[in-house]
């Protein structure tokens, strides 16, 4: 699984790092972070993320452009996106969610409550993909079986 991180704080980027590591069951995952997030818009326009946690305070881009530009792109509708913010006004929190915000975090994070929310979101992503992949097998399937009952019914 990838988490992209991105925030401007290159220490709260490390220990959000250090923090996910250490989840237990948590080994299989790929942490893409960016301080700059012109250059994490860059990266998931040719990559995939299955799960993105965002600051909400950065400068030149903050973290409801970030998600309104993400959100904008192909293939990134349904992504599990969090957005850690140390303000906890409501409308801050209703407007990111109205824009695609899944989920919140407050600064300080804390290691249970990270370990929950991305454990929640993962479980998420993992059930989209498990879903799509058992779809794409179905109608492939479908597809196949028309072919052969039309074929059948054409007589030589």
């Amino acid at each position: 699984m990838k988490i992209l991180l991105t925030d401007d704080d290159a220490d709260h980027i490390a220990l959000v790092q250090v923090l996910l590591d250490k989840m237990d069951g948590f080994e299989m995952h790929e942490t893409q972070c960016f301080t700059v997030p012109a250059d994490s818009l860059a990266w998931c326009e040719v990559n995939t993320p299955d799960l993105v946690i965002v600051d909400y305070m950065m400068p030149e881009v903050d973290g409801m452009e970030f998600i309104r530009r993400f959100r904008g792109m192909a293939g990134k509708e349904v992504i599990p996106v969090i957005m850690v913010t140390s303000r906890n006004e409501v409308g801050v929190r209703h407007q990111a969610l109205k824009i695609g915000a899944t989920d919140f975090l407050t600064k300080p994070v804390d290691t249970i409550e990270l370990s929950a929310r991305v454990r929640n979101m993962l479980t998420i992503r993992r059930n989209q993909k498990d879903l799509a992949n058992r779809t794409e097998w179905l109608a492939g399937r479908l597809k196949r079986r028309r072919w052969i009952l039309w074929r059948g019914s054409v007589k030589p």
